[in-house]
């Protein structure tokens, strides 16, 4: 870590000057009676001063090309991305220190494709050392260039607070709390065993739907609280409104609904909203017999809220309407959308769960569609 924090003194002020090395390894440093020595220069990527060269980087490789050597190389440089800076330098120096440490390389591979696969795709095998020092290595080592350190400087004070971090006093604390930890850890896994092994097994629920077998059922919709499903399926010779239980294996149908199109549920799943006969009509489950809410030669869709408003599309050439769920509110339909040039109808709309939004869709022309 020592000759780290001096490499990392080096690459400082390699890059204060504009300068990224683009080549670090472990042949380019030279461990002297005066310390480290960062070598070869020979392909940096130098950034002239704006008041030399306009702010202009001077590249000795051409865009496109891979400079570096290959164990070493930052993603963006396999890339060949122009805008190659001083945080390729970083990566390379989580590379050469992760092979200080381990005695192997952070990437490694049989071939130069399975090299910049293993940098492009993998992280390093895991470190047998402090969780401190590991987490600065793999900050160096990130795929993204803003997700590592980005400069040599705040690098180096990361490492040394790492090895701060592993001092004797730390140590002890950190066993105390792995202690700790695996006195819960023992506690909550013995609780989860036990409770799996006392708890009765979750009930079994069937899917299967009894229909009419003259024809396939169509437009499903469940009910609010997950307890039944509404769907229509032939009865004799016309569509009818059925219903199923989740708790039944059959369903029935719906007295009075013939001719059922489109069927909505209430808030409170004890009605149902459909379209038959040109009428937009509801019916509660208690028995009663079907009412009609409003005209609608064609229905096209409707939504219920729980402040009892139904928003439904009567038809083609028509926008979105709103009435009273109750017909003894004695409510008029009430237009709430209007056609532009090029829609032919609004239809389908489905309200948020606040009950004051709602989605919809709108058909025209392929340009007016939204």
């Amino acid at each position: 870590v020592e000759l780290g924090c001096q490499i990392l003194d080096a690459l400082d002020a390699a890059h204060r000057k504009g300068i990224t090395h683009r080549d670090l390894k472990p042949a380019n440093v030279m461990v002297t009676k005066a310390g480290v020595k960062v070598l070869d220069f020979g392909l940096a990527k130098i950034k002239q001063s704006a008041s030399v060269a306009g702010d202009t980087p001077t590249i000795l490789t051409t865009e496109g090309t891979i400079a570096g050597t290959l164990f070493y190389m930052a993603p963006e440089q396999l890339q060949g991305k122009p805008d190659v800076d001083s945080r390729a330098d970083i990566f390379a120096f989580g590379c050469v220190l992760y092979e200080m440490l381990t005695g192997k390389r952070a990437f490694g591979g049989t071939s130069a494709a399975s090299v910049i696969a293993a940098i492009l795709e993998r992280e390093p095998e895991p470190l047998s050392t402090t969780p401190p020092l590991d987490r600065v290595i793999r900050t160096c080592l990130a795929k993204d260039p803003d997700r590592r350190f980005q400069n040599a400087l705040d690098l180096k004070r990361a490492l040394l607070w790492a090895m701060e971090e592993t001092a004797p006093a730390a140590s002890k604390r950190g066993r105390l709390w792995m202690g700790i930890a695996a006195a819960v850890f023992a506690l909550a896994l013995g609780a989860s065993l036990w409770y799996n092994a006392t708890r009765p097994a979750p009930p079994e629920a069937r899917l299967d739907i009894v229909t009419p077998p003259s024809t396939a059922p169509e437009q499903f919709v469940l009910s609010p609280d997950g307890q039944q499903i509404a769907y229509v399926a032939a009865n004799g010779n016309a569509s009818q409104l059925w219903l199923r239980s989740l708790a039944s294996a059959s369903a029935q149908p719906v007295t009075g609904t013939e001719g059922t199109a489109s069927p909505f549920w209430s808030p409170d799943s004890r009605s149902v909203g459909f379209f038959a006969e040109g009428k937009l009509k509801r019916v509660d489950l208690g028995g009663s017999a079907p009412q009609i809410l409003a005209d609608a030669p064609i229905g096209l869709g409707a939504t219920w809220n729980a402040a009892g408003t139904i928003l439904f599309s009567p038809g083609v050439a028509s926008g979105l309407f709103r009435v009273p769920a109750t017909p003894s509110t004695g409510g008029q339909p009430t237009p709430v959308t209007r056609l532009i040039a090029g829609q032919s109808s609004h239809r389908q709309p489905r309200f948020l769960p606040n009950g004051q939004r709602f989605l919809f869709y709108v058909v025209g022309s392929r340009r007016d569609r939204k």
